[in-house]
């Protein structure tokens, strides 16, 4: 009798844990930890058929909230062409001016089901940056998951 209750209780907590509307995402800009001065943070799916969906969603250091289920549901649907990560990010530079940073990130689909996932940018306006990394754009990302990663090469 006991392992039945075991049983069922171990089938009730793995299908709460798999409805979740969360993905586990840690972001640094520049070797720094995110944790503030992010906005406009939202999920563009472009589907098959040409046609597009937006989804606003909230990030907290660590994770990614969507709305609801079914937005999490579009962003896993195998309709899907492609699915892009943006936001803005705004700090101060050394003259202490408001500087605003728009990142777009290409998701691959199987970045979405992994435990976590940690990105890496590095913005090419910083001298530091610029001499380790080639891109005709203002910056560069890596990508790190437990069975994927994705690393820049660094120039000599």
């Amino acid at each position: 009798m006991k392992t039945i209750i075991f049983f069922i209780l171990s089938i009730c907590s793995f299908i709460a844990n798999s409805q979740s509307n969360e993905i586990h995402v840690i972001i640094f800009i520049d070797e720094q930890l995110i944790t503030n001065n992010y906005y406009n943070v939202e999920f563009f799916v472009n589907k098959k058929d040409g046609t597009y969906d937006t989804i606003k969603v909230e990030y907290l250091p660590g994770r990614i909230i969507l709305p609801n289920q079914s937005d999490y549901l579009k962003i896993l649907s195998v309709e899907n062409e492609s699915l892009i990560f943006s936001f803005n990010y705004s700090t101060n530079n050394i003259r202490n001016e408001r500087e605003v940073h728009e990142y777009t990130i290409k998701f691959e689909p199987g970045w979405i089901r992994q435990d976590y996932i940690i990105l890496w940018l590095y913005n090419l306006s910083t001298r530091k940056y610029r001499r380790l990394f080639s891109s005709d754009s203002d910056y560069v990302f890596e990508v790190e998951t437990p069975e994927y990663q994705m690393k820049r090469i660094r120039k000599k």
